[in-house]
């Protein structure tokens, strides 16, 4: 009885072991041949893009502070100071929006590609265990 169990349990275990080595395969696969996976250009181009986000504003503050600082003086507040630190934050608020929105949604579409890829690969590998299996195992 306790022979049987272990048995059970061992092939249990075997099956469960080749579906994890299955998926692991099919992963490595897919990204091997996936020919639009993610490039390190795609990449500079994300960073470069998002690196405008927090100058331009910064740099925009900083002189409609100065043009307010020359127009409008006041000895006890800097507007160049205060206008660049609210463009610092502007631009660091738009920053974190896009990221939030596109690189959350890039990842997001990516990730659901590849795993579309994946699971077609495991069909077309059941599919050719299955075949296998029922030509006796012969190829």
């Amino acid at each position: 009885m306790n022979l049987e169990i272990a048995k059970k349990e061992q092939a249990k275990n075997e099956n469960a072991l080749a579906e994890r080595l299955a998926r692991r395969a099919s992963r490595h696969l897919v990204n091997k041949t996936d020919k639009d996976a993610f490039k390190p250009a795609m990449g500079l181009s994300f960073l470069g893009a998002l690196g405008w986000n927090i100058p331009i504003p910064t740099f925009l503050g900083a002189m409609l502070g100065r043009w307010m600082d020359a127009n409008y003086k006041t000895a006890s507040v800097s507007w160049t100071l205060n206008f660049l630190l609210l463009g610092f934050l502007v631009g660091l608020v738009g920053a974190w929006q896009w990221l939030k929105r596109e690189g959350i949604d890039r990842a997001q579409k990516e990730q659901n590609r590849r795993n579309a890829l994946v699971d077609q690969a495991e069909d077309d590998a059941d599919a050719r265990t299955q075949t296998f299996e029922e030509d006796g195992g012969e190829q």
